[in-house]
């Protein structure tokens, strides 16, 4: 069925906007300063501007919603109703510091208050045998006080009821028959996993969410839907996939990160469309600097994601490593004079000073217009027009404590977060075993381009890939990802103990949850693929790794073992340089994956191939400032509009590529080359 389909990121500077056509082109893409108040009005907003010839069927939307919930830890109270002895399990945590060296440092405050976390009689074996009876004789006087306090959001989490979710039911039923009105979420449904402080911290997690994301997702539904009774609106996940906008309140920890997930999945599909198949996603927004690893076209998975100290999050994940670094990070002092940039941003509101919306501290967005990298009447293709003198009162304001003139400070304030980016981008090649000289970067968010040239020079990759459209790059990962859905929980055996009826039994137990949700979210079983993995490690390891194994069929060879261990001993080699053929293999959880069709794209290519740079491209010319052997250098740069650019262009540096959502920035002795999707190649030459 050929529909009209619109992708929108909420992002936490601006909401950006993309639109798909029948056919898989792209139609049309803009963006929008996010509303913080009101983010489906800044979506809203965008679809005026978006302008769609005919109806849109599909809405993929992304949010930083529950991010930002957790990371501030802003949502509604929660009761947390655990066994008896495991009151502490959030406040005890795990026991690690995430710096050993800080004798200061404090662990993240627990989600739930101590005096809102009760305990209940009854134990469990980690077979799921009863060792002592469920007792509910303090169940009335709990809900009596969370009345009281008006809690309505209550996380249930008993001791191995990953393995028996009798203990569980039987709380929950309780509950709601003295409390109807509470929104009760089971440990069982939620992650049945082993470890109780990750178990614990996703269920409470999960009763947090629940309500904002629901409400989102419903406003979302109301004024989308309101206008277009056929349309379907799906949310992005963290995984890489989307489901139904209506069963994100199930499972909201799963929009967390999903918009730099998205970003992720458009930066593989178009970096594979130009012919690169390992490539390292760099997006630069307004608070941060998102990467990820793609190899073969596919983005590095991990099941160890988490915002805060120890808060492993219950899914698998893209993995995706971020910084607070972003075109509205602000430059700041210490208190002996030092010069940092970043985490804190200015944010939408009041934004860079250049907004001028009353912010005062320099941000790099300030150090770019200071410079001559951002023309001050293009930005967002003119909708916007930045004030030009605020940036460089502020940076005035700060050098005069540093005694360095406002274009020695807007380069140190490149100049550090740049090292700041590469400090990122070393965290996912050097220390993970990848050669970032194998990779290509792909640059895209509003300021990605801006900093191409910086990241080849330093980090050693050969190649930059500028893709159309970079500062909506996020939102066509979400028009290109497919409805997905997961199950999963914790096996524990060792694999030489496992036969193929067990295994079996496993999965077929696991596979209708996961296409329960996508059939729910308005995707036919007929159009979904089922892939089946194993988390699994070597026996005295302390985490795992997740091992596709492609179809059940598998499971059914006479050799299953040996088939299941040679995957598992690649992977480990792959992924540590080594492996041990020799020790005992543990699985330790099952997981089965539905996906929906993937979704037709068909990006507009061109045929002919021209060198000259035509009249219409090239705009005018601007003086821009580079550092040359420590020191600001006036140098004047060529200004060209990408949209007029054509196949096989070249475009030498000094130069500067503008268009609506981004700039790309060229410097001297660096070229950027024109491919026939249009996307553009950076690349050192001198």
């Amino acid at each position: 069925m050929k529909q009209i389909v619109l992708g929108s990121d909420v992002g936490g500077t601006h909401t950006d906007l993309l639109l798909l056509g029948v056919d898989g082109n792209i139609l049309n893409a803009t963006k929008v300063p996010t509303r913080p108040d009101s983010p489906v009005e800044g979506v809203i907003q965008g679809i005026r501007e978006i302008n769609s010839p005919e109806k849109i069927n599909v809405h993929v939307n992304g949010t930083t919603i529950a991010t930002n919930a957790l990371l501030q830890h802003k949502f509604p109270k929660v009761a947390l109703l655990t066994t008896k002895g495991f009151r502490d399990v959030l406040i005890i945590r795990r026991e690690t510091k995430e710096n050993i060296y800080d004798l200061f440092w404090d662990k993240p405050e627990p989600l739930v208050r101590r005096r809102h976390t009760y305990e209940i009689e009854g134990r469990l074996d980690f077979q799921g045998k009863v060792i002592k009876p469920l007792n509910l004789r303090n169940i009335p006087a709990v809900v009596e006080q969370l009345k009281k306090e008006k809690i309505v959001n209550i996380a249930v989490c008993l001791i191995h009821a990953y393995v028996n979710d009798r203990h569980e039911i039987d709380v929950r039923n309780k509950l709601n028959e003295l409390y109807p009105e509470a929104r009760v979420v089971l440990s069982s449904e939620v992650w049945p996993h082993w470890r109780e402080f990750e178990r614990t911290y996703n269920t409470v997690l999960t009763a947090g969410l629940g309500p904002i994301i629901s409400d989102y997702a419903q406003s979302l539904l109301n004024t989308v839907e309101g206008k277009n009774e056929e349309k379907a609106v799906f949310i992005m996940q963290a995984n890489g996939g989307i489901i139904g906008a209506g069963q994100v309140g199930r499972r909201p920890i799963l929009t967390l990160t999903s918009g730099t997930a998205a970003g992720a999945i458009g930066g593989a599909y178009l970096a594979e469309q130009s012919g690169f198949k390992k490539v390292i996603t760099f997006d630069i927004g307004g608070t941060s600097t998102d990467m990820t690893i793609i190899e073969n076209g596919k983005p590095l998975m991990t099941a160890e994601l988490f915002l805060e100290w120890e808060g492993t999050l219950g899914f698998s994940a893209i993995d995706v490593h971020s910084i607070g670094a972003g075109g509205g990070s602000i430059g700041w002092l210490d208190e002996v004079g030092a010069l940092h940039v970043g985490p804190l941003s200015a944010g939408a509101d009041p934004g860079p000073a250049c907004y001028d919306k009353g912010g005062k501290e320099p941000t790099v967005t300030d150090a770019h217009v200071h410079l001559g990298n951002l023309d001050p009447g293009m930005f967002l293709g003119g909708k916007t027009r930045l004030n030009p003198y605020r940036a460089q009162e502020a940076l005035e304001n700060l050098g005069k404590k540093t005694e360095l003139n406002s274009k020695e400070l807007a380069l140190g304030i490149l100049k550090i977060v740049n090292n700041n980016m590469l400090n990122g981008l070393r965290c996912v090649t050097i220390e993970k075993g990848y050669d970032p000289r194998e990779f290509a970067l792909v640059c895209f968010g509003g300021a990605g381009p801006l900093h191409a040239a910086a990241m080849i020079k330093e980090l050693g990759v050969k190649k930059a890939l500028i893709p159309i459209y970079p500062g909506n790059v996020s939102a066509f990962g979400m028009v290109a990802a497919r409805p997905m859905a997961e199950s999963s929980r914790t096996v524990y055996m060792a694999l030489s103990s496992i036969d193929k009826k067990i295994l079996n039994d496993i999965f077929d137990s696991l596979k209708p949850m996961a296409i329960s949700q996508l059939e729910i979210s308005g995707i036919p079983s007929d159009q979904l693929e089922v892939a089946y993995s194993l988390d699994m490690r070597y026996e005295g390891q302390t985490y795992e790794i997740n091992v596709l194994l492609g179809s059940q069929s598998m499971i059914q060879k006479a050799n299953m073992q040996k088939i299941i261990a040679d995957l598992f001993h690649s992977e480990h080699k792959k992924r540590y340089t080594y492996s041990r053929p020799e020790e005992s293999i543990m699985i330790i959880n099952a997981r089965v994956q539905a996906s929906g069709i993937v979704r037709r794209l068909l990006l507009e290519m061109s045929e002919t191939k021209s060198s000259a740079v035509s009249q219409k491209a090239q705009r005018s010319k601007r003086p821009v400032y580079f550092e040359v052997n420590g020191k600001p250098d006036k140098a004047t740069a060529a200004v060209l509009w990408r949209p007029a650019l054509n196949y096989g262009n070249r475009v030498y540096g000094p130069s500067i590529i503008e268009e609506a959502g981004s700039t790309t920035l060229i410097p001297e002795g660096f070229c950027v080359t024109v491919d026939k999707f249009h996307n553009m190649v950076m690349e050192e030459i001198s």
